[in-house]
């Protein structure tokens, strides 16, 4: 975002094999499909895509209890792949690598470690540099990775009965979320990004959101490099879902911004019934 780059050193870069960029990475062990191991064909893009056929270790059934039952282990990008290798999620791939879509949080904190393999900085150093200062995003922050930001109350998250906010210590989420934010700031950055703000060539936006065009993604939406297409009322929106049930989508053909969040991890599946009210009550 911050370097000028031509759509086609992009296209370059997304190709690139992640061996060339996450040397301290057990690549041999790290994607075994039908007991043949591909990690050392995995590329960004797949990452970025979600179609690199890696599982996900937050999916294991023992993951959550683990983590209730140890609830003040602080993670790092190390400890977090020691869990995934501790359920031997890497045997557990699910399709060869290119070959179909699988949504994984390992996916983002492996693109995470290439952040900060390239930059030479910390994942919280290129979000608060790069987007939030930029955006003035006063109120956002990679949570338990640098200290609180904004005055605004921390909203209560659940897993169930649990009290995620005050009872668990959130920092596995790393690359693949984490982020505190609000409501206006998760739309300030959805704009500025649609907008085509926060990227010096217009291709790369465009390159982001053309992915989803492909038609993989879940039951309700495509994927593109990062980000969720869905079609809502006959318009199309960009945006993302999170674990507690949040969700923030943006039309940029109407300028319509939708933001919500149920702060319950097992409601999965009962928030578009509140998205489709709000859009319903914005178009009416």
């Amino acid at each position: 975002m911050g370097t000028h780059f031509t759509g086609n050193l992009i296209r370059l870069i997304f190709v690139f094999l992640i061996e060339n960029v996450l040397p301290a990475v057990r690549l041999d062990s790290l994607h075994i499909h039908e007991g043949v191991a591909y990690g050392r064909r995995i590329t960004v893009e797949q990452l970025l895509s979600h179609t690199s056929g890696i599982a996900d270790y937050m999916e294991d059934p023992r993951f959550i209890p683990d983590v209730l039952e140890h609830p003040q282990t602080t993670y790092n990008s190390v400890k977090i792949l020691e869990k995934y290798y501790q359920y031997q999620t890497n045997e557990k791939a699910t399709c060869i690598p290119g070959e179909d879509y699988n949504y994984s949080d390992v996916n983002y904190v492996l693109l995470a470690m290439i952040i900060e393999q390239v930059t030479h900085s910390t994942l919280q150093m290129q979000l608060k540099t790069r987007l939030f200062d930029r955006l003035g995003m006063e109120n956002s922050y990679l949570e338990y990775y640098e200290k609180p930001r904004g005055d605004e109350p921390l909203s209560h998250a659940f897993f169930g009965p649990y009290d995620l906010i005050d009872e668990v210590n959130t920092s596995f989420d790393w690359g693949g979320g984490g982020i505190v934010s609000t409501c206006p700031e998760l739309n300030i950055f959805f704009r500025a990004l649609l907008q085509g703000q926060l990227f010096r060539q217009e291709s790369t936006l465009k390159l982001m959101l053309a992915q989803a065009d492909r038609g993989l993604g879940g039951t309700d939406y495509d994927y593109g490099y990062g980000i969720m297409k869905r079609s809502l009322q006959g318009l199309t929106f960009y945006g993302h879902g999170g674990a507690y049930d949040c969700d923030v989508f943006n039309c940029p053909e109407q300028r319509i911004s939708i933001c919500l969040s149920l702060n319950q991890m097992n409601t999965h599946g009962l928030r578009d019934k509140f998205l489709l009210q709000a859009l319903e009550i914005i178009i009416d």
